[in-house]
């Protein structure tokens, strides 16, 4: 079961059902191959008695036992250690942060594989137990093919609970209870009189289940009813933004937004990621960073209407994420904009603010006079200074210094600068004659 769900990412409510297909079936195989029967008697010595303590002659300290299940106290014991444990150990905090965040317990270096591996092992341990409370007190011990559901109680009981401890020791004393009730109804006078049979009292336990999923259900559609509420409600008080992160060449700018776009996914937001048709460096429709990563990406035109765009196919997108927004026609920008305002939602917008002469590109200049928040991706010049600059380059190397403002290249055709180191370079070609 661990391995296929950690190792093998398997559904573990799959796993878990072919799991537990597979072990009835295989207790009755067992049982027939080794002992030509397929229920298989747990011995008993005299002392232990029908798995309790029963002897007068023990020490005054056992006697607490009477005849009641020694597994009783085991159970007892071992939720009170276990409880202790989760709550005020190391490992245990560690374990309840994996299972509520792991991203973040992972970015704070714990081993989430690991605690994954702990929990799914001692989950299996107590199940183990609980098949031995069985045998020992219901069964008669007798083990066989079927515990009579009781593995669906107790995840009832785990719902119930809230998977916390204290819920989940109310609610397996009260499904007890019922358990109790539905055994001893004989001896119970006054629901021996009311005439009905034992068989009504047994489905008690678990028609009361199934009102505490039912219950459950609902209790949790109207906390996510609610959620959503609030979250409709915050996106109303709080306006989305039309956002414009610059830089100059190699600042990691497609890396900084294919990023941005995972951060958001896995939060389960649906992005709509494009990018101007201009920029074909790498695919028409693929945005790259020069450290690997990359996506599809939507590759709009010049003359498309950004607006109309989403409104009549990606309506259903969260967040909208463009890459070399440089090359943007400022009517698309325009756009952006009213699109933040009318639908509400964030608009980030990744690329170059000037040229290769330090002119504003229009898309750009538009971005700087709409965007409401507007933050600079720093990069460094080869002299340690901060590059501005991003100065283009001809076949031999040179920074060339005139020519149309849009020419689509890489490292090789443009490299980040300081204005400084770009004004020194024009200085040094124009007195070797170099007029780019």
């Amino acid at each position: 079961m661990s391995f296929s769900a950690i190792n093998l990412k398997a559904d573990q409510t799959v796993g878990g059902t072919a799991l537990n297909m597979l072990a009835p079936a295989l207790v009755s195989a067992l049982g027939i191959a080794f002992f030509s029967q397929e229920k298989i008697d747990m011995p008993s010595p005299e002392w232990f008695e029908g798995y309790a303590i029963k002897n007068p002659k023990f020490p005054s300290i056992l006697q607490i036992f009477g005849g009641a299940y020694i597994s009783t106290y085991i159970v007892i014991a071992v939720f009170i250690l276990l409880s202790l444990w989760l709550y005020f150990t190391r490992t245990g905090m560690r374990m309840r942060s994996c299972g509520e965040n792991p991203q973040a317990a992972a970015s704070v270096g714990i081993n989430v594989f690991k605690m994954r591996y702990l929990g799914t092992t001692i989950s299996g341990a107590l199940a183990g137990l609980g098949g031995y409370v069985y045998i020992a007190t219901i069964s008669g011990g007798a083990a066989g093919n079927s515990v009579a559901g009781m593995g669906f109680l107790a995840l009832a009981i785990m719902i119930f609970g809230n998977w916390k401890p204290s819920g989940i020791a109310l609610g397996a004393v009260m499904f007890g209870f019922l358990q109790c009730i539905s055994a001893n109804t004989a001896s119970i006078e006054f629901l021996s009189k009311i005439g009905l049979p034992g068989y009504f009292y047994n489905m008690i336990p678990y028609v009361v289940v199934l009102v505490v999923l039912a219950l459950r259900l609902s209790e949790s559609r109207r906390h996510t009813l609610r959620k959503g509420n609030e979250i409709k409600r915050y996106r109303l008080q709080s306006m989305a933004k039309l956002y414009f992160k610059y830089g100059a060449m190699g600042c990691s700018k497609t890396a900084q937004a294919l990023i941005t776009k995972f951060n958001y996914e896995e939060r389960g937001m649906k992005v709509l990621l494009m990018k101007p048709s201009a920029d074909n460096r790498d695919g028409v429709s693929i945005a790259k960073s020069r450290i690997g990563l990359s996506s599809e990406a939507l590759s709009v035109k010049p003359s498309q209407d950004l607006y109309a765009l989403y409104k009549d196919n990606y309506a259903d997108c969260n967040v909208i994420i463009v890459d070399e927004c440089q090359f943007l026609t400022p009517e698309q920008v325009d756009n952006l904009s009213n699109i933040v305002i009318d639908f509400n939602i964030p608009v980030l917008c990744f690329g170059l603010a000037t040229d290769f002469l330090t002119h504003l590109f229009p898309g750009s200049r538009r971005l700087f006079e709409l965007a409401e928040s507007i933050s600079e991706i720093k990069s460094v010049c080869r002299c340690g200074n901060k590059a501005t600059v991003n100065a283009r380059l001809d076949d031999d190397g040179n920074v060339v210094y005139s020519g149309e403002q849009v020419v689509i290249g890489g490292n090789n055709r443009y490299v980040a600068m300081c204005r400084k180191c770009w004004l020194n370079k024009k200085r040094e070609q124009e007195e070797r004659g170099l007029f780019l």
